[in-house]
């Protein structure tokens, strides 16, 4: 899928930003990974600050794994 964007004059800048895109999210995920407990201990663990933190880790694990799967198959 990827490589079919090659042929366009934009999609070199697209495929190098991929690794940046990989690299930020697995910050982001750190960065929550670490901010759970105060954030769960600041909200006196209200459950819909709990299920909304459960939905963004959610999130953020399958962006990662979207785009390392985008990034095996281009490869």
């Amino acid at each position: 899928m990827i490589e079919a964007l090659r042929d366009y004059p934009d999609a070199a800048v697209l495929i190098q930003r991929l690794s940046g895109e990989l690299a930020l999210s697995r910050v982001m995920e750190q960065a929550l990974v670490i901010c759970i407990p105060l954030i769960t201990l600041c909200s006196a663990w209200d459950v819909k600050v709990v299920m909304t933190l459960t939905f963004v880790q959610f999130a953020l694990l399958f962006l990662t794994s979207c785009w390392e799967l985008a990034r095996w198959l281009d490869s």
